[in-house]
């Protein structure tokens, strides 16, 4: 074997190579796979997201329900049933935003009372300022 020959016999070599790994890299379990992971670790990002928040307070009911999606989702996932699991991963994840969101929006509205009453307690100080300035008249 000639020296173009070895060059020509490594290349393809390389070349086969080459195409079983992109042919194992774009076997359909592979790329199923990363999207459920990711699916999983969204709904985790999500029910910490909601936890630190305080949602217990306020989104329990929603807090719980995502936490029990996403061990559901985990069971499945360990009995080989990824379409379920993936599934129950992003109802989990949507529970935690839903618990998050009114975790939020309760939170907001306890600060809008807190701005009206100091607003009124404002308008009772100028209204006050008001009947003193009259007085001197």
């Amino acid at each position: 074997m000639n020296r173009h020959q070895q060059r020509v016999a490594l290349l393809f070599g390389l070349l086969l190579i080459s195409a079983a790994l992109l042919g194992c890299a774009n076997s359909p379990e592979r790329v199923a796979a990363p999207a459920f992971e990711q699916d999983l670790a969204r709904a985790r990002a999500s029910i910490d997201e909601a936890e630190q928040s305080g949602a217990a307070e306020f989104g329990g009911p929603q807090l719980t329900l995502a936490r029990d999606k996403l061990r559901a989702a985990e069971d499945a996932a360990e009995r080989g049933a990824t379409e379920r699991a993936q599934q129950l991963a992003v109802e989990a994840d949507l529970d935690a935003d839903l618990a998050t969101a009114i975790t939020r929006n309760r939170q907001t509205q306890a600060l809008v009372a807190e701005v009206e009453s100091g607003l009124r307690a404002l308008e009772g100080e100028l209204r006050r300022g008001e009947n003193v300035e009259l007085g001197r008249r």
